[in-house]
């Protein structure tokens, strides 16, 4: 691994087929292009719902597929203008070899002509695959304050999911939350709504799972949903309103979970991918409640400095700000370390985990 740390060669890995995972190694140019930044990666995160799906050759929306098998650039980069089809991949239509990777935090090794707010020795942010070395545009390398740690800065993107969930829920201030599934972006966003004040219920099957949340959210309601006397002492005894539910989890029982859980007239906001059929799901409660069920996925990427709204590299500006004002900590779901050589050890043991206690796996390089 060595050779990876030459600012010319960049490794990343690289799924070749299902659950086969290999180091794919390309040179950089030896000086870096105008406009851009070339980094060094210290540590990037395994996203265990999107990585672990390509690792296995799950079912994702098409244009996931197409996006991580770009093998030739590390970011998304500009987004093209318009709304792409949206179909379910089939066998036939799922593309190896893929990329892995979009968590990265790094350093700044070199710039190129017309750089003008970043310098070397930065410590930066990227959306970015699990590689070594690798050039981005100037705007992609978000900027880390020395208060922030690595390992709350690794979360940043996760944390943009919730962030943007809980503005697609049309969340107020004083409004209760349900986050059901307690994985890396359930817990992210349960604790984005926290530091923003919200008042959280948590609900997540996973033994280990809800005894992580209440070690980082202590005081908080956490619930096995299959104890029912537990549902009925935070829904009923406790009269907390729930009106936004967070579905993180996916699949039919978290659906019917969200119905039950979430107050009348009030929104559930899908996080997850329901890839099965949800159809049957919507009877009685669905009607009877007048619900709202809304889907999610993230804002642009890339938005021109004269732009209005929100973006993912503002919402990360924004998430920054908490953390640097010591309102929330994302550090605490880092519950696994793996060096980068061993990347393909680190899915295989998300695969077969059985027990969900691996929720952050972070690879330090």
């Amino acid at each position: 691994m060595n050779v990876a740390r030459k600012q010319n060669i960049s490794e990343r890995p690289l799924i070749m087929e299902t659950r086969l995972v290999k180091w794919n190694q390309r040179e950089l140019d030896s000086s870096v292009a105008p406009g851009m930044v070339r980094i060094a990666t210290e540590t990037t995160l395994i996203s265990p719902g999107t990585e672990l799906r390509l690792y296995r050759g799950d079912a994702m929306p098409q244009q996931v597929w197409d996006s991580f098998a770009v093998l030739d650039k590390s970011t998304r980069g500009r987004e093209a203008g318009g709304q792409p089809e949206v179909t379910m991949a089939d066998a036939d239509r799922r593309r190896y070899p893929v990329g892995l990777g979009y968590n990265n935090v790094g350093r700044v090794v070199a710039c190129g002509a017309g750089v003008q707010e970043r310098n070397v020795g930065e410590r930066v942010f990227t959306i970015a695959r699990h590689e070594s070395v690798f050039d981005v545009e100037e705007w992609e390398a978000i900027p880390l304050p020395g208060s922030v740690a690595s390992e709350d800065a690794v979360f940043l993107y996760v944390a943009t999911l919730g962030l943007h969930a809980l503005r697609r829920g049309g969340w107020q201030p004083g409004e209760w939350v349900g986050v059901i599934g307690l994985g890396v972006i359930g817990l992210a966003t349960a604790l984005t709504a926290y530091g923003f004040g919200g008042s959280v219920v948590l609900f997540d099957v996973a033994r280990s799972r809800r005894e992580l949340a209440g070690r980082l959210l202590p005081g908080v309601a956490i619930i096995d949903p299959s104890a029912l006397s537990g549902l009925r002492e935070v829904v009923d005894v406790r009269h907390q309103r729930v009106s936004l539910v967070i579905d993180a989890a996916g699949g039919v029982p978290a659906l019917r979970l969200a119905m039950r859980v979430v107050d009348s007239g009030g929104r559930i906001v899908l996080l997850s991918l329901h890839a099965e059929e949800v159809g049957a799901v919507f009877g009685g409660l669905f009607y009877e409640k007048e619900l709202s069920i809304l889907g999610t996925g993230n804002d642009p990427y890339y938005l021109p400095a004269e732009a209005r709204g929100p973006s993912i590299p503002r919402n990360i500006a924004t998430i920054l700000e908490l953390l640097v004002a010591g309102r929330i900590s994302y550090a605490g779901m880092a519950t696994d370390h793996y060096k980068a050589a061993d990347a393909a050890k680190a899915l295989h043991d998300l695969d077969v985990q059985l027990d969900g206690a691996m929720v952050g796996v972070l690879l330090d390089w």
